[in-house]
């Protein structure tokens, strides 16, 4: 079968005039060679059905004065190329369901007349399930039971106090306890030979502050003794080696709170906020991950439902599913800040993955009031915090020029500002992970286990330590606990959180005056399922919540109030709707409330620029806009709407194949402006060369303009990466191609070691088994443009034949490269004449300047009404520097 690019070339070989025989025959020859072995022109753009895109070059020959060329493609881009697609997913395999939770509790929702529910889940593909049970299934989650555990020293909670009990028979003679240094933040060693001396001092910590008055406890102790079998000769100076030498027996003690005395308060309806933060765990990933807390989840709500029925008191919290959670962005950052302190733009320039952000997370926006309000507030998050990730980025203290002492001041106030009067354990995560081999544990180990126990099971004793003794003591309090489980490649580590999150809501049950918060930021976005499903895509823009509120707590938020919760769990909603939902409870806006005299709840201010996002100022305490969508939630991009029918799942055909084409370029001129230098000089990472499209979905926006969305496979160097990039394609409106954002889906950081330094790593490719520099393998050598389909010669006196105008185009549009392969820098400009066609750029001409060596996009343009003809003619002029 002829393909449509040999007919072309067919057609262009019989139109021209006054042909020699020689020249007519080396093409035909070619032709008959192209039939003959079903040859795509790939090398530059490789597609994996029949080729819909066209590649030509044309050859310019130059002296050194100015020159220009002049093309007529309208004929070229009419013609009709066929609607062949690549990339395509169609596993075909059962049917997919949407999870939620059983027996949850409903109310019947009054619907005024046309009104319609406005986002539905968009439907898994089928067989995406079964995908993703081939990947994350496991017999059993993994365990710690691989390492040996001791346990040195106890702590038994009695009804006033708590005993401290030790056993050091395991030891060859010290004990070496290491606290905290409260000037430093680094661990300080002394050595106990008497057990009940070490017995005291521990219980110093937890039990009798009053006795080492000024003293903070830290909410832990490391215990490190040497065992018998290894004789002892530990030298007091090494005590940070032996902590993870395995000769040694060690354990982290988990510490609670120092025991008070109970307050006399009036203020026994402030209720508590407890938030559980579990980052990049979707929804659908935290129900095929967790099914015992999934099931305890379920059994609160029937035994709600049984309750309610037969009018009983009882202490069981009342569940809710929010199952229409859409993700702002697919990172933690923005959520956080949307939840705290409700700031979001879209519009705005985001901050680079590796960079720090432009103002610290705003937490004192939620803490401080609730700090004035009378509460205490905790923050426990399992990262190091003398590392670059979590709260040391967040707040920015992290800086490591710096001593430890001046990063600890740097700490201490950055704590203050934000409303944060205690990290707990937290501290306590540094050597964990060091123990692990990792100063994060983002990219695995594929458990992170500490003395025979996981590490959240530390986090989450604590935490149960903390709210007991917060209510002994009639304080209220906010506590916020987050975990990276959840944050790795496989997606098989959050199952180790299972077991310990369902003993954690078994807790709960007993805190009958705290409202719970336990939701996700985004789902995880890097992985198998991520790369190679559509349905794991979405899955990172679709988290989850749930709320666990105790009757208690319900008679003071109130009865509309809760019938507007239970509403909602059907409507679409952010952490922006939370921000206010939390900011209008009764705890924080009435002066009274701690003298419980009942008030109208004041609204929340909304900010003007917020007002566009249709956001209640009572936020998930009214009920949302039933009619809601996407439209009106602050997506930051690249992002997908998790609303069935919003945004349309297309065919790879050649429209989107020129706007991946439109996105390649803008995208490899980042790199060469960014590495700088000649296109001929060396230079690490690559010129991106997508190889495939996939997972294209495009949306009408309130302007008449079309936002696209898909991936860029790119097969370079070994490795498929994959980019997800967000083009928007004004149709009404003279403005121009834009590309709003881009993200590198698939991991990255490992090209760290080999990427030019001054390169966003984001884009970067380059060879990992060599560090050293390597010409640029996309510059292009003359002999790869012989193949040319249309060219025009102009001859010089000189005889020059080294600038290349590369021209892509099909039947729905264009895009023009300019290579220079010349020994001389080049300086020139470019215009293109258009109909029905959305140019990238709305300025004329298109000036460049390259070195020897360099290629650079230049324009493309796509179809903006596909019933009219469009017409292109491109105008080159330029001139070559000696």
């Amino acid at each position: 079968m002829v393909k449509p690019f040999q007919r072309l070339l067919l057609n262009r070989m019989l139109r021209r005039k006054r042909l020699s025989l020689w020249k007519l025959l080396v093409p035909l020859i070619l032709i008959l060679i192209l039939f003959k072995f079903d040859v795509h022109f790939g090398n530059y753009f490789h597609v994996e059905t029949e080729s819909v895109l066209f590649f030509s070059a044309v050859r310019q020959f130059v002296g050194s004065k100015n020159t220009y060329t002049t093309l007529d493609l309208s004929d070229d881009l009419e013609h009709d190329y066929g609607n062949d697609n690549f990339g395509d997913e169609n596993e075909v395999d059962k049917e997919c369901s949407i999870p939620k939770l059983k027996h949850t509790v409903e109310i019947k929702e009054h619907h005024k007349p046309g009104d319609q529910v406005g986002c539905r889940r968009v439907k898994p593909l089928n067989g995406s399930c079964s995908f993703a049970e081939k990947i994350f299934k496991r017999k059993e989650p993994l365990t710690c039971s691989h390492q040996q555990s001791f346990q040195i020293c106890s702590i038994k909670e009695q009804s006033d106090r708590y005993d401290v009990h030790c056993n050091i028979s395991i030891c060859a003679k010290t004990v070496s306890l290491g606290t905290m240094d409260p000037h430093t933040g680094t661990l300080i060693w002394s050595s106990f030979y008497d057990v009940k001396k070490l017995e005291h001092k521990i219980s110093d910590m937890s039990v009798n502050p009053i006795t080492i008055k000024g003293f903070e406890n830290y909410g832990f102790v490391f215990l490190v003794c040497e065992k018998k079998d290894y004789g002892s000769n530990m030298d007091a100076n090494m005590y940070d080696h032996y902590l993870y030498d395995t000769s040694n027996a060690s354990q982290l003690l988990i510490l609670p709170p120092a025991r008070q005395q109970a307050k006399q308060t009036t203020s026994s309806d402030a209720f508590n906020l407890n938030f559980i933060f579990i980052d990049s765990v979707s929804r659908h990933h935290f129900f095929r991950s967790l099914p015992k807390t999934v099931k305890v989840l379920e059994s609160m709500n029937a035994k709600y439902n049984l309750n309610l029925s037969r009018n009983k008191k009882d202490p069981t919290p009342l569940v809710l599913d929010f199952e229409l959670v859409q993700s702002l962005k697919s990172r933690t950052f923005e959520s956080l800040q949307a939840l705290f302190s409700g700031y979001v733009n879209p519009y705005e320039k985001a901050f680079g993955v590796l960079a720090y952000p432009p103002q610290p997370l705003k937490i004192e926006s939620l803490f401080q009031p609730l700090k004035k309000a009378g509460y205490q507030t905790l923050w426990l998050e399992d990262l190091c915090y003398s590392w670059e990730w979590g709260l040391p980025k967040d707040l920015k203290f992290h800086n490591e020029s710096l001593t430890a002492r001046e990063i600890w001041n740097k700490i201490k106030l950055a704590l203050q500002k934000a409303g944060i009067d205690s990290l707990g354990m937290t501290y306590a995560h540094c050597q964990i992970l060091e123990a692990n081999g990792v100063n994060d544990h983002f990219h695995g180990p594929d458990n992170v286990c500490y003395n025979g126990r996981h590490q959240h099971n530390y986090s989450l004793e604590y935490l149960k330590y903390y709210q007991t003794e917060m209510i002994h003591r009639g304080q209220p309090f906010v506590t916020f606990f987050e975990t990276n489980v959840g944050h790795e490649d496989t997606g098989t580590r959050i199952q180790t959180l299972d077991t310990d999150l369902e003993k954690y809501l078994h807790f709960l049950i007993s805190q009958t005056n705290t409202l719970t918060v336990m939701f996700s930021d985004h789902g995880n976005t890097y992985g198998n399922f991520v790369e190679n499903s559509l349905e794991g895509r979405i899955e990172i823009f679709h988290p989850f919540m749930f709320m666990l509120i105790p009757q208690r707590v319900e008679n003071q938020i109130g009865k509309s109030e809760m019938n507007a919760l239970i509403e909602n769990q059907h409507r679409l909603c952010s952490s922006l709707d939370l921000h206010h939902t939390i900011l209008s409870l009764p705890i924080l806006n009435s002066k009274n409330y701690m003298k419980n005299v009942a008030m109208e709840i004041p609204a929340a201010n909304i900010s003007e620029f917020n007002k566009q996002f249709n956001v209640s100022s009572y936020g998930l305490l009214r009920p949302v806009w039933m009619g809601r969508t996407c439209d009106v939630v602050p997506l930051i991009m690249p992002n997908l709407c998790i609303c069935d029918g919003y945004e349309v799942a297309m065919k790879n055909d050649s429209y989107h194949l020129i706007l991946a084409q439109y996105a390649e370029g803008i995208l490899n001129n980042k790199i060469q402006r960014q590495q700088g230098g000649s296109g001929m000089g060396l230079h690490n990472c690559q010129k991106l060369q997508v190889s495939q499209v996939q997972n294209v979905r495009q949306s009408r926006l309130s302007d008449g303009s079309l936002s696209v969305k898909m991936d860029l496979v790119i097969n370079q160097m070994g490795k498929k990466e994959v980019l997800f990039v967000a083009l928007k394609v004004p149709l009404n409106t003279a403005k121009p191609l834009q590309l709003v954002k881009f993200e590198r889906i698939t991991p990255y950081s490992q090209y760290s070691k080999c990427a030019n330094k001054t390169v966003n790593l984001q884009l970067c490719v380059c060879d990992l088994t060599n560090h050293e520099q390597v010409r640029n393998s996309s510059s292009v050598t003359q002999s790869a443009f012989l193949m040319d389909v249309d060219q025009k010669l102009i001859r010089s006196g000189s005889g020059l034949e080294c600038i290349y105008l590369m021209k892509k185009s099909n039947e729905n549009g264009f895009r023009f490269d300019v290579l220079n392969m010349c020994s001389n820098t080049i300086k020139g400009k470019v215009i293109v004449y258009v109909k029905n066609i959305v140019l990238s750029t709305l300025y004329m001409p298109v000036e460049f300047r390259l070195m020897s060596g360099e290629i650079k996009f230049l324009v493309a343009g796509v179809r903006r009404n596909q019933g009219k003809k469009i017409q292109v003619q491109i105008k080159l002029d330029y001139t070559l520097f000696n």
